[in-house]
């Protein structure tokens, strides 16, 4: 749910004909809430000839995929301050024009501009947002149901893959410990415990402290919340390296399968490289490679 605000302005001189166009756009709301119910505001002025101003304000409320309500205000210095109101649904339109002053009048023309923007404004985030938020969260809902009776056969197919892989990751740990070459200690995948976001994995020791405690949660938590790729990560090492590419999730590599649907979902890598303990977390999209010296600990064995 996105809020629009675009301000056009316009000021000319109808004798002259030079018109002098002034444009500026704000926004108010969050740039990855999608856009079904914005509300809009278009504000556009001039001067007609040299005795003659006018004030254009027109705000529109997107109700639905087919339905629009505009309230339109004009304040002109002749004409006074009409209103009229719009509402557009499919290719019919009806309107509603309405003269609340036949001279111009201020405090008319502030309460015809400002009291029915509070009002679409309250109704939007105290009623329309939140609304649309259960929705959301009524549909995750019913697809994590869904989710649910699938996800049984993809933790066993996860399994049965790492099964077939732990021989040649176990050969893979084996020689890396023998050249102290790159080794994956621990891995988690999924909605990972105490909100951790991605970010500079020099910032997380502290916070992953109590990880082998979180890990222990996880397995007796009622429903999986991530799962455990160390074998996996390890039998994608291509001498000393491991690259993941960024796009989209990672529960297609295989070894994964994903334990949080409708989750915004992470990885957790420890690792050791050179004696060197590492740790990073990456979120779902974003890339992943590894041996990066940003990722170190400084501790070494």
């Amino acid at each position: 749910i996105d809020d629009h605000f675009s301000i056009t302005g316009g000021l000319g001189v109808a004798g002259l004909g030079i018109p002098m166009p002034r444009d500026s756009h704000f926004r108010i709301g969050d740039e990855h809430d999608n856009q079904d119910e914005p509300v809009a505001i278009d504000v556009t002025s001039g001067i007609q000839g040299f005795a003659d101003a006018r004030v254009h304000v027109e705000m529109t409320a997107t109700i639905d995929s087919w339905t629009n309500l505009t309230w339109d205000v004009e304040v002109n210095l002749s004409t006074g301050v009409k209103v009229t109101i719009s509402l557009t649904r499919l290719e019919h339109n009806i309107q509603l024009p309405i003269l609340l002053t036949p001279i111009l009048e201020l405090d008319v023309a502030a309460y015809a501009m400002l009291l029915p923007a509070a009002v679409a404004l309250g109704l939007h985030y105290a009623v329309l947002k939140p609304r649309r938020r259960r929705a959301i969260q009524q549909r995750v809902d019913e697809l994590k149901g869904e989710q649910r009776s699938q996800l049984h056969i993809q933790r066993l197919h996860a399994e049965e893959t790492v099964r077939l892989l732990a021989p040649s990751a176990e050969r893979s740990r084996a020689a890396a410990r023998a050249t102290d070459g790159l080794v994956i200690e621990s891995a988690l995948y999924g909605d990972l415990p105490f909100g951790i976001a991605a970010q500079n994995s020099n910032s997380l020791h502290a916070a992953l402290d109590h990880f082998w405690n979180s890990r222990s949660a996880l397995s007796t938590a009622d429903e999986p919340r991530a799962c455990d790729v160390t074998l996996a990560l390890q039998s994608l090492i291509t001498n000393n390296q491991l690259v993941i590419a960024s796009g989209g999730g990672k529960y297609s590599l295989p070894g994964f399968y994903d334990p949080s649907f409708g989750v915004e979902k992470s990885l957790f890598v420890r690792y050791r490289f050179r004696g060197v303990q590492h740790e990073v977390i990456v979120k779902d999209d974003e890339a992943l490679a590894i041996p990066m010296k940003a990722h170190s600990l400084g501790s070494q064995t």
